[in-house]
């Protein structure tokens, strides 16, 4: 895992603290392109496209997280976010559109 150092803060520094988080190597974001579809960049940069939705320049992806952070300033990209799915809903919403009709837990 990376680590990320947040700063200093008058809170960190009168305890004498050093404030750093643990982050994961990979995550799950929206990725909005700006006038473009991102999916170059983001093969580019290391990451992996999983869906993009037709007609726009969105597409869900996972990204190493320095990716993420980087995308946070690009000038090519209008939007980057955190995803998170939660498992019991998205099987709930897999067997009632049908995806798992079976409701053993594969989409097919």
């Amino acid at each position: 895992m990376d680590q990320l150092n947040v700063g200093e803060s008058n809170t960190a520094r009168a305890f004498d603290a050093n404030i750093h988080l643990e982050l994961p190597d990979r995550g799950l974001y929206l990725v909005v392109g700006r006038g473009r579809s991102p999916v170059t960049l983001i093969k580019t940069c290391g990451g992996q496209s999983l869906v993009r939705i037709p007609d726009s320049f969105t597409v869900l992806a996972m990204l190493p997280v320095q990716t993420f952070l980087a995308f946070q300033k690009h000038r090519d990209i209008a939007l980057v976010g955190p995803v998170s799915i939660d498992p019991v809903r998205f099987a709930q919403f897999a067997q009632a559109a049908g995806l798992d009709p079976d409701g053993d837990g594969q989409i097919g």
